[in-house]
């Protein structure tokens, strides 16, 4: 993300890349429209505002089954939140637990590449 919180997203699109123009040769087409961009889904749990570069994460809680509502205010004991708490409530738990946490986005990153190199070398 932009700025340590998981509002951003290294992975989801930004630093201002631009569109890249197709250079598919299956079956000697080549196309130099720049692709479309992927529109979200309903069913997709994560939007985001901006139109090349992400601004701000959107993650629709309410997307998500209360099950899992539950499993995660049990695994980060959020407190507040009674046991027969409604959707309604647990998604607002939830949602501002979320948006809480801080993330160390250079050692996450370093920690994903130790892990494929790791993973790679297991394979070899």
């Amino acid at each position: 993300g932009g700025g340590g919180g998981r509002r951003g997203g290294a992975g989801a699109g930004g630093s201002g890349a631009r569109r890249r123009e197709s250079t598919a040769t299956s079956a000697g087409v080549s196309s130099r429209e720049p692709r479309q961009k992927r529109k979200p889904a309903s069913r997709d749990l994560y939007s985001s505002s901006g139109s090349d570069q992400i601004d701000t994460l959107h993650v629709n809680f309410h997307k998500l089954e209360s099950a899992a509502l539950k499993r995660y205010r049990s695994h980060y004991k959020l407190q507040g939140v009674a046991p027969d708490a409604t959707k309604d409530q647990l998604v607002t738990a939830v949602g501002s637990h979320f948006m809480s946490q801080k993330v160390d986005e250079r050692k996450v990153i370093h920690t994903f590449f130790q892990s494929m190199i790791a993973r790679r070398a297991a394979v070899e």
